[in-house]
């Protein structure tokens, strides 16, 4: 027997055994009261497990106060995790709400726990957005920032760069009196940046100032002369001087014979109605006019030499007529006769030639002897059958050669007398 002090030590199992199979019991209302105390303290998952053990008594009055229980203590969880869920606000807050609420899915059907996993979804796509648009932000600030400094750097550099263009300087003509003329040199160098290299003529004084030269050409008592004048400009980079891109024009200075009438040594007797004159004449007439009539058979033959060079394809002559060392082939300084080979060889590509002629005024040529070897001038009209037909294709050209001892060339260039 259950005594009355035995009652409140009765569980809920055997409250509800005594409650359901011994409905005569005398204790049977203290019973009740114990079992109505202990179902209110019923926590939920002892309820959801009272519930579930004792599933075949659902008919049972005090099944359904157990069921009573049980959906009020489920109202309050969902309750509960409804508040709770609206409280999360990231990653974390999701996780451990999860977290929480899976530990009673046994006996709970919780209802924010799929809202939760895919508003983390939500968040971890957003926040891998932001991570990518972050790394966006942070490569367009370092191009930008890249890009700045590049073009500091640029604007630096192109301050302190100064490079040459437009060097321009006009050639120069004395006649037999001489005097003093000035060459006006138009770049835009610093005068610092700017070299004149002027030969050592007796008969011609250079003098330098910034970009002017003057020249003063003694009185012309021998033949025609020319001599060059080569102009150099350095672009400069902090104000030092490149050296390797030097840029420079070669002024031709000249002066008229200082001879007059048709008798000039070393010259030809002219003839300006007459421009074919037999070569054997004229060398007969000069032979009997100077001194050294060997230079002048020598000097001739290298004149036609070098008229057959001009319109042959057969460059190999270059190699008998060239020396070895050239100071100056046209516009060209300090070269071999290799270089002119192959000039020679490219001439009718580079220009568009189909065919050369040219014909000497041998009335013309006229030479003197140097210190080492001979300066020869003569006048040569030059044509030539070239693609292009809306460019001058005939030309009168004043040669200019400097022969070594052997009748060697080591210098050539020409003036422009005419073209059409």
């Amino acid at each position: 027997m259950i005594g009355y002090k035995q009652v409140d030590l009765l569980t809920l199992e055997e409250c509800f055994d005594i409650l359901t199979c011994q409905l005569g019991h005398p204790l049977y209302d203290d019973v009740k009261i114990r079992f109505a105390e202990l179902v209110s303290d019923l926590s939920f998952k002892k309820s959801y497990d009272f519930l579930k053990q004792h599933n075949n008594c659902k008919e049972s009055t005090f099944y359904q106060l157990i069921t009573s229980r049980y959906d009020k203590l489920s109202a309050e969880c969902r309750e509960q995790e409804g508040y709770g869920f609206r409280k999360c606000q990231t990653i974390l807050d999701y996780e451990r709400f999860i977290k929480q609420y899976e530990s009673m899915a046994p006996f709970y059907n919780a209802v924010y726990i799929n809202d939760a996993r895919l508003r983390i979804s939500e968040l971890q796509k957003a926040k891998d957005i932001e991570a990518l648009n972050t790394i966006r932000r942070k490569k367009r600030t370092r191009w930008i920032v890249a890009g700045s400094v590049i073009v500091v750097l640029l604007t630096v550099l192109s301050l302190s760069y100064k490079p040459v263009w437009n060097l321009e300087a006009e050639d120069v003509f004395f006649d037999k009196e001489g005097g003093t003329k000035e060459i006006r040199i138009t770049t835009n160098a610093d005068q610092g940046a700017i070299e004149v290299n002027a030969p050592q003529n007796p008969w011609l004084d250079v003098k330098t100032q910034g970009k002017r030269i003057t020249l003063n050409a003694a009185r012309n008592e021998v033949p025609e002369r020319s001599c060059t004048i080569d102009i150099i400009t350095y672009p400069t980079f902090f104000g030092e001087k490149l050296y390797s891109r030097k840029v420079t024009k070669t002024v031709i200075v000249s002066q008229e014979s200082g001879f007059g009438g048709d008798s000039k040594p070393n010259q030809v007797p002219t003839s300006a109605s007459n421009n074919s004159i037999d070569l054997a004449q004229l060398t007969m007439e000069n032979k009997n006019n100077n001194t050294s009539s060997d230079s002048y058979d020598a000097i001739a033959d290298i004149v036609e030499k070098c008229r057959k060079l001009s319109e042959s394809n057969d460059y190999s002559m270059v190699y008998q007529l060239y020396a070895p060392k050239v100071a100056r082939y046209y516009n060209s300084y300090d070269t071999t006769v290799d270089y002119v080979y192959e000039c020679y060889k490219k001439y009718d590509k580079k220009f568009g030639v189909n065919e050369r002629h040219s014909k000497i005024r041998w009335e013309s040529l006229k030479y003197e002897k140097t210190s080492d070897g001979y300066s020869v001038t003569y006048v040569m009209d030059y044509s030539i059958d070239r693609n292009d037909k809306s460019k001058y294709s005939n030309f009168v050209l004043e040669m200019h050669l400097c022969l070594d001892e052997n009748y060697r060339i080591t210098s050539v260039y020409e003036v422009q007398l005419d073209k059409y």
